[in-house]
């Protein structure tokens, strides 16, 4: 009771203090902000500061707020002390235009939508870009920091916190919306963006804490006035050393969010926010247009300006957004491929974590002109005159990134005369070596027999690079010979596999190491001595399996023959070449998988026992 005595007696006196100030209208002009594409019948209300000087508390604010609203017939809902002083409202435009009149106000602005800032894509490559000073891909993201004790806050749609790539890092902070959802993500952006700040696998600062605050619903979109209330709330709640991101934008210039975003960034708190993706001057939107923010633009994967990304003078610099893989929101595993500077801006936000580790008492403006002044400079194409040409870089200050090995992959042929060349081409399929499949001809030209990444980092499992050559009809793959050669005087483990069997190449590179692989194929030689192949089909109990069919393909030729097995299980081939490479197969049927699927022989003779086991897909 003694509580809430004293909450009244400060209430009371706020509204005696305010009421006391000036009369309820003056002659000055009005002071209404008019938008677009406003929500009707809501309105954003700014006091002059000299009006509320003295009341900073949110019982004090509230009732200050309260009380002039009722002399204009508003219904008050939200109400901020800290990054503006004011409340937003429902009211007629008529009474907000008698309030814009009032002494006590500065400013009354039309409310307006926001929206999350994201369009489609597919492909995954951001991290490996921000660790590099150019282009091409080396396969891995390196890093020293992982953002441990930084605190950043997702203002956002909100946050699915249990998801595992967070490992008990995330939480709901704050919701603004009140539906309901209580803070979790029922849209996803906010999730994808938290996941490119800080998941284990996606994220740029990998151990960082990460805070959905709600400000958006579950369509995707959300009132300034509840942005407002997210800013207002982390300039209050945050603790330092902390980073907010805002991967968003509002479709004009809010004065109020982008003063509230300023005084924010006054008070000790970096925010980065997304350019925009509608093509056009970043200046004219919030929240890029807020002077204080780190406004980022997005990048494709060739480092050309993305078609969708805003621009102008207001943007600071470029971070990757085509096609980026992070969290998604359905399940504790989930995710998802989008693209937009919302997925440019938390690449940034993460950054900025790596450095506050570092550094934890640096300011916004420290932090800010740290990332500027290490981004790459003119690596962005398909700009204007005025943007600047910076790409993100993650290394940021003292911090420096390991020294890079080095992979190269060479074909070697052996013609069925002889002969070292061959205008054949070899595919390959890989990973983490900066490309997916690539090419080689041994046609005694060199570079068109190797591959050649000269900027390689492989620091756990995860990234070990794995290459494998595909099979080519009229070649047998005879061997993979990898040597490993320490560099600057790094220390280095002979630790790379081969399996010819298998085809592949199994990769770990150290620092500074230079591992090159030769893959030796030679002509197959075709011959027409006939050879007989036959074998059987059993169950996993050693009973005959009927009627399945097992194919033969000549490797050289590409022909095959089917056949089917009889009542005892047995199969047979006639007629094959000796000496030529075929691969027996059983065909996988409705009831039955085999085991192996395929079996490769190169007959100079009849073979016997060439068997399988079949697995019915019931068991």
């Amino acid at each position: 009771m003694k509580r809430l005595s004293l909450v009244l007696i400060i209430a009371i006196a706020a509204i005696s203090a305010l009421v006391a100030l000036s009369p309820k209208t003056s002659g000055k002009s009005e002071k209404l902000i008019k938008h677009e594409n406003s929500v009707p019948g809501r309105y954003i209300v700014v006091f002059e500061p000299d009006s509320v000087q003295g009341f900073s508390t949110e019982a004090e604010m509230s009732a200050i707020s309260h009380n002039i609203a009722a002399e204009y017939n508003a219904a008050v809902d939200k109400v901020w002390e800290s990054a503006v002083q004011g409340f937003s409202a429902e009211m007629s435009p008529k009474d907000a235009e008698r309030l814009s009149r009032d002494p006590r106000v500065k400013l009354v602005e039309e409310d307006m939508i926001a929206y999350a800032g994201n369009v489609q894509g597919s492909a995954d490559w951001g991290l490996d870009r921000i660790d590099q000073r150019g282009l091409p891909l080396n396969g891995a993201f390196t890093y020293a920091e992982t953002g441990q004790g930084v605190n950043v806050y997702v203002i956002d749609s909100g946050i699915r916190p249990t998801h595992a790539e967070f490992g008990g890092r995330a939480a709901v902070a704050f919701d603004a919306v009140n539906d309901g959802q209580n803070g979790i993500d029922c849209h996803g952006h906010g999730t994808h963006v938290a996941g490119t700040v800080a998941s284990s696998t996606y994220g740029v600062a990998k151990q960082a804490n990460v805070y959905g605050v709600r400000v958006l619903s579950c369509g995707g979109s959300g009132l300034v006035s509840n942005i407002i209330s997210g800013v207002n709330w982390v300039k209050n709640n945050r603790v330092n050393p902390a980073v907010v991101n805002m991967s968003l934008w509002v479709s004009a210039v809010s004065t109020t969010l982008d003063s509230a975003i300023n005084s924010s960034v006054a008070s000790g708190v970096t925010h980065v926010v997304a350019a925009g993706n509608r093509n056009l001057d970043a200046c004219n939107y919030s929240p890029s247009s807020a002077s204080s923010a780190l406004v980022v633009a997005a990048t494709g994967s060739d480092d050309a300006k993305a078609s969708y990304s805003n621009w102008g003078t207001c943007v600071d610099l470029f971070a990757p957004g085509s096609g980026i893989t992070s969290l998604g929101h359905s399940s504790d595993t989930a995710t998802r491929v989008m693209s937009g500077t919302s997925m440019s801006s938390p690449m940034v936000a993460g950054a900025a974590a790596l450095y506050l580790q570092a550094n934890p008492t640096a300011s916004p403006n420290t932090v800010m002109n740290r990332i500027l002044a290490d981004s790459t400079t003119g690596t962005v194409s398909g700009l204007d005159t005025v943007t600047p040409n910076k790409m993100l870089y993650s290394w940021l200050g003292d911090s420096q990134p390991p020294t890079p090995g080095s992979v190269t992959i060479i074909k070697q042929v052996v013609t069925a005369d002889g002969g070292t060349a061959s205008s054949e081409e070899f595919t390959y399929t890989a990973s983490n070596i900066g490309s997916d499949s690539f090419a080689l001809i041994d046609n005694d030209a060199p570079p068109a027999d190797r591959y050649v990444n000269p900027s390689i980092y492989v620091q756990n499992v995860s990234s070990v690079i794995t290459v494998t050559e595909e099979t080519k009809l009229g070649w047998m793959l005879t061997g993979i010979e990898c040597t490993e050669t320490a560099g600057g005087g790094q220390p280095n483990q002979q630790n790379s596999t081969t399996d010819v069997s298998l085809k592949t190449a199994t990769l770990i590179v150290e620092e500074g190491e230079n591992v090159t692989c030769t893959f030796t194929g030679t002509q197959i030689a075709p011959t027409s001595a006939p050879v007989t192949v036959s074998g059987r089909i059993l169950d996993t109990q050693g009973m005959a399996i009927r009627l399945e069919r097992v194919i033969a393909q000549n490797a050289f030729t590409g022909e095959t023959q089917i056949t089917t097995v009889n009542s005892f299980g047995y199969y047979t081939f006639e007629g094959l070449s000796a000496g030529e490479t075929y691969f027996i197969m059983a065909a996988d049927s409705k009831r039955y998988t085999f085991s192996p699927s395929i079996i490769q022989i190169t007959p100079n003779e009849d073979l016997l026992d060439i068997n399988f086991t079949a697995t019915n897909r019931s068991e």
